[in-house]
């Protein structure tokens, strides 16, 4: 990763500074000015959020991350998507059965989180039910299946895409201040 702005070896990249003039000037999603003097509200920004997987289940915990100003709007939203999918991927994970702090993080997420494509049906309760019949002149065959609990496939897309963004500014920026 040499020429990248503020790359420093087994360290997140940082572009994010308390103050706006010595961060990025653009959101990285959105394109939206977020530098000193702009009238939108802009925070930091994780490109791998904090808890979307445990805590040092990545590289023992020194897996690369870059840091950056985002606008409110844009990181709220990506916040949200990544909540979802971390909650799901978490709880289907065989992980669950191989740690019970892993467990513990799963339960404690998908029991908070409403899963978006059942209204008021917590991620935990998401499981769907499929009936399966197959029917010949002298027999029938009927039986159910239940699936785990999905993830929301527009979020699935909408994060890969934000990921994109953020990495493809990280490697063809040269400063961005």
């Amino acid at each position: 990763m040499s020429g990248i702005f503020r790359h420093k070896q087994n360290q997140p990249v940082i572009w994010f500074h308390k103050q706006p003039d010595k961060s990025n000037q653009h959101c990285l999603y959105c394109g939206s000015f977020v530098g000193k003097g702009s009238n939108i509200n802009s925070n930091k920004e994780h490109l791998i959020a904090r808890e979307f997987v445990p805590s040092g289940t990545l590289d023992g915990g020194k897996s690369f991350n870059f840091i950056f100003r985002a606008c409110e709007q844009c990181n709220t939203e990506k916040s949200n998507i990544e909540r979802h999918i971390s909650s799901v991927t978490i709880f289907n994970s065989p992980s669950r059965y191989e740690s019970e702090e892993i467990n513990s993080i799963a339960v404690r997420k998908a029991s908070k989180d409403y899963h978006p494509n059942k209204k008021g049906v917590l991620v935990q309760d998401a499981f769907d039910k499929h009936k399966i019949v197959f029917e010949e002149p002298c027999i029938k065959l009927s039986f159910d299946l239940v699936s785990p609990p999905q993830a929301n496939i527009s979020y699935i897309k909408i994060l890969a895409f934000m990921h994109i963004q953020g990495i493809f500014s990280l490697i063809t920026t040269i400063n961005p201040l």
